[in-house]
């Protein structure tokens, strides 16, 4: 897999080597959906151009309290997870540089295109 697997969480092992069964199975498939992905992700580097940074949501509801998914299982992390924090996972996939900021009772995100990591830095340091 590339990565140190032992250092990693269990149910994190655990979606690694479900990952790499995944890719086994399909990576024909998953080939042409990285194709049309980058694309995409080409197109919205392209909208994202003219601009420091985008704001958007970072979570769905108020932070849960630290620790609230520690001992859940897989589903049930992925499950809160996902219900959590819809808008930050395609910003992940896609390798946009992001961060998430705490404000108030919830949190914002800041993304920006490759290359101008230096932007989301500066710019959480002033909010900070």
């Amino acid at each position: 897999m590339g990565l140190p697997v032992d250092k990693l969480e269990p149910r994190t092992r655990w979606m690694a080597r479900r990952g790499q069964g995944v890719l086994r199975r399909q990576g024909v498939e998953l080939e042409r959906v990285r194709r049309e992905m980058d694309r995409g992700i080409a197109q919205v580097a392209a909208f994202l151009e003219p601009y420091d940074v985008l704001l958007t949501p970072a979570i769905s509801r108020p932070s849960p309290p630290f620790g609230w998914g520690a001992r859940a299982g897989f589903a049930r992390a992925f499950r809160n997870g996902s219900g959590v924090t819809p808008y930050t996972q395609a910003w992940n996939v896609t390798g946009f540089p992001a961060m998430s900021l705490p404000v108030g009772a919830g949190a914002v995100q800041l993304i920006t295109v490759p290359g101008r990591e230096s932007s989301l830095l500066a710019l959480a340091g002033q909010l900070a």
